[in-house]
């Protein structure tokens, strides 16, 4: 395994080599320090792009925080972490005027693109700006939520991540112009096939984890009533109707009451509805689970360096028996659709871990996750 580090700023190449030991912990959501020992000193800097490879291209990307003194060994996060600075609010104007706080409605893919932009492309202290070419796709509506004259750009885009599956995936552009690509897209779509009959592979299927919020009364800002009640139910759908089962779709339990307010002489554009509200509330559920699997890096039934993070996966499972009416048994397949959100590996190990979903098993990643959630 080789390394590349290269100026954040120009990426021109600053040092490289050979990689003696490495633990690499890729984790869109925890975001735990992967680290690598080197053969000789590292010339590299706290902030440069660091990438990885095993054959050809690069493995992994991300963003170094420390260099050890003597420059043996690196330590990095994925390139999220080129992005954890505070910010300005851009929608600071909307609140905090005569005790009136507007509602602002905005697509969280091509908002977090525009965002980017002002902050690291077009920054006018110019030693923020990175050399980034931003690639968007699909559409997701949702509600600013910051209040406050400024908040952490990284804080705020795992919260789009876990409330509205709004994933960044990183990759090094070499052309005429070398350049950060970020892609932004709504995931909703899944791609990669994966089956528990793997040679080598253990995959271990964990409960879901309970939703905080499962109802959501909307109420008027003004008056506090009640002006509608929506529940959650399967993949984010939320309706009015409070039946187990409608139009196919089971309602996610147990009932969890959480409150909005909607006050349309404060809301900032003239189609937010109490469906709105009730959505940004509720949903995020889809992947509130975590299921993972340990195969074989050498495998050739799932391309490890294909699998980005934060690709849409469906993992099928064997599930129990069935008596047809011929009087045969079939094996039912369970179907989940998950999200590729963690990779662990260690030149200690032959074992690659991959993560799927949102939830987490270690004591302090759940706490980890528990705190970043209170920004929402």
């Amino acid at each position: 395994m080789q390394y590349r580090c290269l100026d954040r700023k120009t990426l021109e190449f600053v040092d490289g080599g050979a990689v003696v030991n490495y633990q690499i912990r890729n984790d869109y959501i925890v975001m735990n320090n992967s680290i690598i020992e080197l053969v000789k000193p590292s010339l590299s800097k706290v902030g440069d792009l660091i990438a990885i490879i095993k054959t050809a291209g690069a493995y992994v990307i991300g963003c170094i925080t420390a260099v050890e003194e003597k420059g043996l060994s690196i330590s990095f996060k994925d390139g999220k972490e080129f992005f954890n600075s505070n910010q300005l609010n851009p929608m600071r104007y909307f609140f905090g005027i005569d005790n009136i706080k507007l509602t602002v409605k905005y697509d969280s893919v091509k908002g977090t693109a525009d965002l980017i932009k002002g902050f690291f492309i077009e920054n006018p202290d110019s030693l923020q700006n990175l050399p980034i070419e931003i690639v968007t796709s699909g559409i997701m509506m949702t509600i600013w939520r910051d209040e406050e004259n400024d908040f952490n750009f990284l804080d705020y885009l795992l919260f789009i991540f876990d409330n509205c599956n709004v994933v960044l995936q990183f990759s090094v552009i070499f052309g005429v112009e070398r350049k950060i690509r970020v892609r932004i897209f709504a995931n909703n779509n899944t791609g990669e096939n994966i089956k528990d009959n793997i040679k080598l592979m253990t995959l271990i299927n964990n409960e879901e984890q309970q939703p905080e919020k499962t109802v959501c009364k909307v109420l008027n800002g003004t008056t506090k009533e009640v002006l509608a009640t929506y529940y959650l139910r399967e993949n984010d759908i939320i309706t009015t109707q409070s039946q187990l089962v409608y139009n196919g779709n089971y309602r996610v339990l147990p009932p969890k009451m959480v409150t909005a307010t909607l006050d349309m002489q404060k809301a900032s554009s003239d189609d937010l509805t109490a469906y709105d509200v009730a959505l940004d509330e509720l949903r995020g559920y889809v992947f509130n689970h975590i299921i993972t699997a340990d195969i074989d890096r050498n495998s050739q039934m799932i391309n490890i360096n294909r699998l980005q993070i934060g690709d849409g996966v469906s993992i099928f499972t064997e599930g129990e028996k069935e008596i047809q009416l011929d009087g045969t048994e079939e094996t039912i397949t369970n179907e989940t659709i998950s999200v590729f959100t963690g990779l662990e590996e260690s030149s200690y190990s032959n074992i690659v871990t991959l993560t799927f979903g949102k939830g987490r098993k270690k004591y302090t990643d759940k706490i980890q996750l528990a705190l970043r959630r209170m920004y929402r």
